[in-house]
């Protein structure tokens, strides 16, 4: 296998390894949001209960955006390599 192939498809694995690694994150992060919803729904007129789901929704928020850019790399990563992987050698 040619040397350029090669690296295109590690570069597209690593990709695909992000994007996994970012689609499973984000279901942990879906099933967190829910849990605080179900522990402090009892308390939602309760003020300690909104300042909980407030803090709790902004440490959420903060990992939802590093998901997000982790899921944008992996999918640039994937294109690329395929492009490597795929375009024909110059001559």
């Amino acid at each position: 296998m040619p040397k350029k192939k090669l690296i295109g498809m590690i570069i597209a694995i690593v990709g695909a390894v992000l994007l996994l690694y970012g689609l499973q994150a984000k279901g942990r992060i879906a099933s967190a949001r829910s849990d605080v919803n179900a522990i402090t729904g009892p308390f939602k007129s309760n003020p300690a209960g909104s300042i909980i789901r407030r803090s709790s929704e902004v440490k959420l928020s903060s990992y939802d955006e590093q998901v997000r850019w982790l899921m944008i790399f992996g999918g640039a990563l994937v294109v690329a390599g395929g492009v490597v992987f795929f375009l024909k050698k110059r001559r």
